[in-house]
């Protein structure tokens, strides 16, 4: 096994599918040669996560205390870098050769790895719903970059300062101060250089923010001047544009902007619903996906077709989220949205657009069905934050969709 590769390609994954053995091997490695702060920080990109893969990792190598190790692998890391060299094993030789031929780049090599063991212990923090834990690791982080000296458009500390502030609201009037800082940041990137996909997310959250500050006119001058940036991202892009689109701004982007931006993460009934696909045509991508997807794909299309068998199915499995009186009230088109999206993050976009179309109580239906699909504990929260606000039409409902608009962007 070429095992610094194969942690390298693993840790930018989700590490879901890492069977018990390979884990093993791999923590095993990490104790090996003088290049194992290189092989123990990848695996500590890997249990910085949430999912089964990172248990297994946190368990099998003896991350016991995330952030002790994190230290700990950084002060390692430094170290390789004050003697600019690693082991000539076969697994790091890689890195050997890259310290012999360009010591610059080596150095390199190893704060970007540093950089990406901060923000990911900071982003395990924050996920964790652990703020005040992550607020520590920022203030390191945000140290970190001005000690890398890292170019604005790759430091995070900043924008993400601003949306743990965000977060953290409990009101309009928080919301604001803490959004404030969001055109700081922007303003801080300019003038913007290429690639610009870099820039759209940082865009998106300038966006949102100057359409809920009450400054709509400021928000549309932007998003047409800087919509070939935004819309390097089509996720980041419809998120900002229906979050913007709450507070008044013009947007054009609808249902199809949206199924083309999420792509798989919506089953293709959905487009029948929203006028955009024929019904063969709809038939045919169902094919495609593995049940029980697929059957529920062919089920909303029978849905659609008014097939009594078929909506007693969809109804039935849709009481389990939201109970049976709901289920059996809501029309076919809001049964099939609340079923379409495959995550957490689509049922997101789909409740910014029920928001914008006053369906606030639809929005909160949907975090029923997101809830399931996203075990973060942040997210959670959030999301129970918006169905107890949304479905009584209360003025938080808003508040709740931006706070997960900037958990997301």
């Amino acid at each position: 096994m070429k095992l610094l590769s194969t942690i390298t390609a693993l840790a930018s994954g989700e590490s879901g599918g890492l069977s018990e053995a390979v884990v093993r091997e791999l923590c095993e490695g990490a104790d090996a040669g003088e290049g194992a702060p290189v092989v123990k920080a990848h695996l500590l990109l890997m249990a910085l996560r949430h999912n089964d893969g990172a248990g297994r990792v946190r368990e099998f190598c003896g991350f016991s205390d995330l952030e002790e190790a994190v230290g700990e692998v950084r002060k390692a890391l430094r170290e390789l870098v004050r003697r600019n060299g690693v082991s000539e094993r076969p697994w790091a030789r890689e890195w050997a050769k890259l310290a012999k031929g360009d010591p610059a780049k080596f150095r390199e090599a190893v704060g970007n790895l540093e950089h990406a063991l901060a923000v990911r212990l900071f982003m395990y923090r924050f996920n964790n719903d652990e703020l005040d834990a992550a607020e520590r690791v920022l203030r390191e982080l945000d140290e970190l970059e001005k000690e890398l000296g890292l170019d604005k458009a790759d430091a995070v500390a900043a924008g993400w300062a601003a949306r743990l502030a965000v977060v953290r609201s409990q009101d309009f009037h928080q919301y604001l101060e803490a959004a404030a800082r969001f055109e700081e940041v922007w303003r801080g990137l300019q003038p913007l250089r290429p690639p610009l996909k870099r820039y759209a997310y940082r865009m998106a959250e300038y966006a949102v923010y100057l359409a809920s500050a009450d400054k709509a006119d400021e928000a549309e001058r932007l998003l047409k001047s800087y919509r070939h940036v935004l819309w390097e991202e089509k996720e980041a892009a419809v998120a900002a544009e229906l979050a913007a689109a709450m507070f008044g701004v013009r947007s054009d982007v609808g249902a199809r902007a949206v199924a083309e931006a999420l792509e798989d993460e919506l089953l293709p009934s959905v487009k029948l619903f929203w006028g955009l696909a024929a019904e063969e045509d709809v038939l045919w991508d169902c094919t495609f996906l593995r049940d029980p997807a697929m059957t529920l794909c062919v089920d909303l299309v029978l849905l659609y077709k008014n097939y009594g068998k078929a909506s007693a199915r969809v109804r039935s499995l849709l009481k389990e989220y939201v109970g049976e009186e709901v289920a059996n009230t809501l029309d076919s088109a809001a049964v099939a949205e609340l079923l379409s999206p495959t995550s957490a993050f689509a049922h997101f976009i789909l409740m910014l657009m029920a928001a914008v179309d006053g369906g606030e109580g639809q929005a909160a239906l949907h975090t029923l069905l997101a809830m399931k699909k996203d075990p973060r504990p942040l997210a959670q929260r959030l999301y129970q934050e918006i169905y107890e606000n949304c479905r009584n039409h209360v003025e938080n409902c808003r508040l709740a969709l931006l706070k997960t608009f900037f958990f997301y962007i």
